[in-house]
């Protein structure tokens, strides 16, 4: 599989691949993060690629809180619905011996919700900004059709993966 040329560098600032490889001129083609998304998405770079964990440039932005780098991709044809395919789990004996699934993530709360939505597959863009409380990029989201009904392989909707109650709110609320 081809990695995108939109990487995480180029969504969440810094050196893109396409500057790495010499695709086009000096640090961010001399201007910033926005600038290089609009000039590669001009140039043809696909704004829908996923990189090997199935991630695309519109999960970085939301799960970094970019809400400009995601207006910028959202505009630049961005599928607001794609769902990664990354999973997040890794083995440990347990102390009985017997081996189980873990999550990498917990939280104070004992971390149900939020690492069973930080390790699942099928999380949409609205999933990682609500599980990052990223009010902006939800209301964004929302507001480009994303839907608060999409459910992620645990079963799991972005409300879901929330973890305060004014995320959960802003996941819910009508699009305008």
């Amino acid at each position: 599989m081809r990695e995108p040329i939109l990487d995480e560098a180029a969504v969440q600032g810094g050196a893109c691949r396409a500057e790495r490889r010499g695709l086009c001129g000096a640090r961010t083609c001399g201007r910033g993060p926005l600038e290089l998304i609009a000039l590669l998405a001009s140039k043809g770079a696909d704004v829908k690629a996923v990189n090997a964990e199935g991630w695309t440039p519109l999960h970085l932005a939301a799960r970094a809180g970019k809400v400009d780098r995601a207006q910028a991709l959202l505009q630049a044809g961005a599928d607001v619905a794609a769902a990664n395919k990354q999973v997040r789990r890794r083995r440990r004996e347990r102390r009985d011996g017997s081996g189980a699934d873990i999550l990498r993530r917990g939280s104070a709360d004992g971390g149900h919700a939020d690492s069973c939505c930080r390790a699942a597959q099928g999380n949409t863009a609205l999933h990682l900004a609500a599980i990052n409380s990223h009010v902006p990029v939800i209301k964004l989201l929302r507001q480009h059709g994303a839907s608060a009904d999409a459910k992620n392989a645990d079963g799991r909707t972005p409300a879901d993966c929330a973890k305060e109650d004014a995320v959960r709110a802003a996941v819910l609320e009508a699009a305008l």
